[in-house]
């Protein structure tokens, strides 16, 4: 899944401190759900990208 912002301010590098927001990003999908996140900063906005593994779904005995 990716997900951009555009129309940023034309900074390109990532800010000085991680807030909450990232940190909740980070945390939900990188961590609990087994998979990672990339933020990237362009200069016309920003990217996340969130990859994780499908789910194991019970399988029902026939």
């Amino acid at each position: 899944m990716a997900q951009g912002h555009g129309g940023g301010d034309g900074r390109s590098s990532p800010p000085s401190r991680r807030g909450f927001g990232r940190f909740l990003i980070e945390r939900v999908f990188g961590t609990d759900f087994g998979g990672s996140v990339r933020i990237d900063y362009h200069p016309d906005g920003v990217e996340c990208v969130l990859n994780a593994p499908a789910p194991q779904l019970p399988t029902a005995p026939y």
